[in-house]
């Protein structure tokens, strides 16, 4: 798989558009477009910015391959991270890029079915 590829199938099941890319990093819209129809390649500082803010490696978003280098445990990065969070951290990066994916989604799908919930509860 090209990177256009797996740029393209990242933003279709993350339900990204190039605007929220570009607002939230500063990336053109015109060089995502570029970079989603195989015209262009991002430069090595604007790929790190995209996978940082795609939460994935560099090297996944190149070659569609998860890296085996995994972090057993981080260090708290912050003192605004509860210990939960650090925790939540830790058993993340333990997971492939494929299984943090997947739990990513799974996790919006949570939070959006508890908002609706909450909603509801507040209208009724």
């Amino acid at each position: 798989m090209e990177f256009h590829e797996i740029l393209t199938n990242l933003l279709k099941t993350r339900k990204i558009t190039a605007y929220q890319i570009s607002k939230d990093t500063g990336i053109s819209q015109t060089a995502i477009g570029k970079w989603k129809k195989g015209e262009q390649y991002p430069t090595a500082d604007k790929l790190k910015l995209l996978a940082d803010y795609l939460v994935v490696t560099t090297d996944y978003l190149l070659t569609g391959k998860e890296t085996s280098s995994k972090a057993t445990t981080i260090e708290l990065p912050s003192p605004q991270l509860t210990e939960n969070e650090t925790e939540l951290l830790n058993l993340f990066k333990q997971l492939s890029d494929r299984e943090q994916l997947k739990l990513i989604g799974k996790v919006e799908g949570m939070v959006e079915e508890l908002q609706k919930n909450n909603l509801q509860e507040n209208v009724g």
